[in-house]
């Protein structure tokens, strides 16, 4: 897990729904954004389980909706290079996995799913720093990491 987009739902790829072979129901759903709601053709998805990439930690999914796409901006992905610039931040940027330009962003887990979004370690923010939370399947960052090619220090 990288860095934290937030959403209330859980959605997935209509490709991904496609690889798994995934029993839907199709459905249209109203998309809320900052520019007002829009209603869109989607697919419901149950039953869904995700593990981490070592296939431990299983996690069920409450019901996921298929989008063609999950945007995702690639400068906001955490990187251990970009979390090793933030002086509170270091000892936990080993453990944060390279990235990868040939992976999609085929799932966003959302808020309605708990039991996924529990954090068992914090590193807290110093200042108006990001923070780090390891979740079950990972360490996610939130907030600024100040792209830039010198060190970050915290005073």
């Amino acid at each position: 897990m990288h860095s934290m987009i937030k959403s209330a739902g859980c959605f997935i790829t209509e490709q991904l729904k496609i690889r798994l072979k995934a029993a839907c129901t199709e459905t249209k759903l109203q998309l809320g954004t900052i520019h007002g709601r829009t209603l869109v053709d989607s697919a419901m998805v149950k039953d869904l389980i995700v593990t981490d990439v070592n296939g431990q930690n299983p996690v069920e999914l409450p019901r996921a909706y298929t989008r063609q796409e999950i945007p995702a901006e690639i400068e906001r992905i955490s990187t251990p290079e970009t979390v090793s610039r933030v002086e509170h931040l270091k000892e936990i940027a080993s453990e944060i996995p390279a990235y990868d330009p040939e992976l999609e962003v085929v799932l966003l887990i959302g808020s309605n799913c708990p039991s996924a979004m529990v954090p068992l370690s914090v590193v807290p923010n110093q200042g108006n720093g990001p923070f780090a939370m390891w979740l079950k399947h990972g360490w996610t960052v939130s907030g600024p990491l100040h792209l830039t090619t010198e060190p970050l220090t915290t005073e």
